[in-house]
């Protein structure tokens, strides 16, 4: 006949594992019944699989952010820590520096023409962790139902708005995301003649003119929340009238279209 198994509440593993704390004679017993570390055993590990949650959390961090899922993600191993992707050295559309560095002509009968060559060029990606730690006490710990709700949400969320702000703000060099706004690919519209703070149409019509030809099918305006009441009473003059630029359908009762200039717009 077996011997009956050995169960140990998880406070008393937490408790045996502070400097000084108070060991239950059950994990002493334990200790003695295993030859080794093992997944059964609490004590011996088992609590550090946590698989399942982790999963969870990570999930709830593409939902809770805003921008994530817009991005275009790359899957790489397991065991790899960066990433190279070979990309073509494009830095402007002017002569010679199309795809490159590759120059066309028109040219005549037996007209000679100077050779050309495309430049490629390497971009090297680290990975960064994206982490939040939160302390509890042995007393928190043994309440741990009631916190589980809270830090499921909290965390997540938490960590979704550093993403989002990572991918707007972030510096790059070592210290995370490269952003939007420190990126070489950044493109700057001046605000118009007499502009203050408010968002007038002849800018929204001079930003959109700067979007690259063909990103149309993806682009969306991203803007702050106080933008909204500017975009609300926002019109394009003609004549002596106006002309509404962006206005909620069925009138200010129903929902807005949230597009301008038929590309979605998200307040971030």
């Amino acid at each position: 006949q077996g011997k009956p198994e050995l169960t140990v509440p998880e406070e008393a593993v937490i408790r045996a594992g502070v400097t000084g704390g108070q060991v239950d004679q059950r994990l002493h017993d334990i200790r003695a019944a295993a030859s080794g570390l093992t997944e059964s055993v609490p004590s011996d590990g088992s609590f550090l699989v946590q698989t399942d949650y982790q999963k969870e959390i990570l999930t709830s961090v593409f939902q809770t952010s805003l921008l994530a899922n817009r991005c275009r993600r790359i899957q790489i191993s397991g065991n790899s820590n960066s990433i190279k992707i070979n990309g073509v050295d494009e830095t402007s559309r002017v002569s010679g520096s199309r795809h490159g560095g590759i120059v066309g002509y028109w040219v005549g009968e037996a007209d000679e023409i100077t050779k050309s060559k495309p430049k490629f060029r390497q971009i090297d990606m680290l990975l960064r962790k994206l982490a939040a730690l939160v302390w509890l006490t042995d007393e928190l710990i043994e309440d741990a139902s009631a916190l589980d709700g809270f830090l499921r949400a909290a965390v997540p969320s938490e960590l979704g708005f550093m993403l989002d702000d990572g991918i707007i703000r972030g510096i790059g060099a070592g210290e995370g995301m490269l952003g939007i706004l420190n990126s070489g690919s950044l493109v700057t519209v001046a605000a118009e003649a007499g502009q203050h703070v408010s968002i007038v149409a002849e800018n929204v019509v001079s930003m959109y003119s700067r979007l690259l030809p063909g990103s149309e099918r993806t682009a969306c305006w991203l803007i702050n929340k106080n933008v909204l009441s500017s975009l609300y009473l926002m019109s394009l003059s003609v004549g002596t009238g106006g002309a509404p630029i962006f206005q909620p359908s069925g009138g200010l009762s129903a929902s807005p279209y949230n597009q301008l200039l038929g590309l979605p717009v998200i307040a971030i």
